[in-house]
């Protein structure tokens, strides 16, 4: 046994060293947590941890108790210095006070069933040690170098709460077990519930939660991956659709310029097309007795209206047909209103076509006015009226 009662215990199933230290050099303190909930009494072990330091560089210990714990404390640096000492490394021992491998002594069958405190003393490594308990709580610890006298073991009694009379005498001390494991943990490291079974059923239940996350990790990671490259090309595609857009807005552009400019250099011949309008009106009613009037003319439609002045204007039906018999006329309708008929039709192209009159009518030779050929009415003076306004054109006048 090494000196100051020191004591070096080998643990075979472990390859660390067990340093058992004896009760003599360490101190204990008895936290009584019966009113603090299971879930938060290790807070409240943390809690007195940190106010309760014996020694300058203080080591701590924490025993479990079913109501409790009991705190076991002693000097790092001396304990570093005896394993200096022995030659044993600090990292390969593993520090265990003494009462964390003691057995409890038997107790009292007659004070456990009055369920009163009681004290007992028993001999330790270095010493001996009494203690009051009150059925399975520990109320209180004191440690001897030496067995306790009579005024000893009185105070003692009386520290804890317990009449002691002038003639109470210290017990018989009690020789107790030691236990095949340690309870308790080193305060510096957590506590834990786990059997070595546990810890190996949780381990395997790890490595099989990993299979499937590592599978889905994977899946993600090609999800992201096709995101970035279904992001780059709805961006090329955008780039693209611009250009076209582009391009589109320029054809468009060019398009109605060119309409703009054919608009220019192919105007309607309005006179031209006008003398045919007149013929075919002329040679299918009365002599004076229709009025052309509110004509419009647009780039492919021809829109007019004649208004009888004399009699009854002609049948709708034998007008539509003498206009569809001129090349140049499509679509034609004619709609009476009384005594007006509106006519509406589509100009296909004039340009190189003369014009033409239906077949079987009598006509006039035709004679030039500047660079507009025009038809000659078989009347002594051509007149029409437009938009309710008489114009003459003596232009049109038949040569004798």
């Amino acid at each position: 046994m090494p000196p100051d009662g020191w004591s070096l215990r080998d643990n075979g199933a472990n390859a660390r060293t067990i340093w058992l230290l004896s009760r003599g050099c360490y101190a204990t303190r008895i936290l009584d947590l019966a009113n603090v909930p299971v879930a938060k009494r290790d807070s409240a072990i943390r809690l007195a941890i940190a106010g309760w330091s014996p020694f300058a560089d203080t080591s701590h210990y924490i025993i479990p108790t079913p109501q409790g714990a009991i705190l076991c404390a002693w000097e790092s640096k001396l304990v570093l210095q005896r394993g200096e000492q022995l030659g044993v490394a600090p990292d390969n021992v593993r520090v265990i006070p003494e009462t964390a491998l003691r057995r409890e002594v038997e107790k009292s069958s007659t004070t456990s069933a009055q369920n009163q405190p009681y004290a007992h003393l028993f001999a330790a490594l270095d010493g001996y040690i009494g203690a009051v308990l009150n059925a399975d709580r520990t109320l209180a610890e004191q440690w001897w170098p030496e067995l306790p006298t009579r005024s000893h073991w009185q105070n003692f009694l009386r520290s804890a709460g317990l009449a002691a009379a002038a003639e109470t005498l210290p017990p018989e001390p009690k020789n107790t077990t030691w236990r095949s494991q340690a309870i308790g943990y080193p305060a510096n490291t957590q506590a834990s519930n786990f059997s070595t079974t546990e810890a190996l059923a949780v381990w395997f239940i790890a490595v099989a939660l990993t299979i499937p996350t590592v599978w889905y990790g994977n899946q993600l990671r090609q999800i992201y991956a096709a995101t970035q490259e279904s992001g780059e090309r709805l961006r090329q595609t955008e780039k693209d659709l611009d250009s076209v857009l582009r391009s589109r807005e320029l054809a468009l552009s060019t398009q109605d310029r060119a309409m703009k400019l054919a608009g220019i250099l192919d105007p309607v011949e309005h006179l031209r097309i006008f003398t045919l309008i007149n013929n075919v009106v002329t040679q299918n009613s009365w002599q004076d007795s229709v009025q052309l009037n509110e004509w419009e003319v647009r780039p492919q439609t021809l829109k007019f209206s004649l208004v009888a002045i004399a009699g009854t204007p002609p049948a709708a039906t034998t007008l539509v047909k003498a206009l569809e018999k001129v090349q140049i006329f499509r679509d034609v309708e004619a709609k009476l209103d009384g005594s007006r008929i509106n006519v509406t039709l589509k100009l296909a192209p004039i340009g190189g076509l003369p014009p033409q009159i239906p077949a079987g009518q009598p006509t006039t030779p035709m004679r030039k006015a500047g660079s507009l050929s025009l038809l000659l009415l078989p009347s002594d003076e051509n007149k029409c009226s437009v938009k309710g306004q008489s114009r003459h054109y003596p232009e049109l006048r038949q040569e004798a």
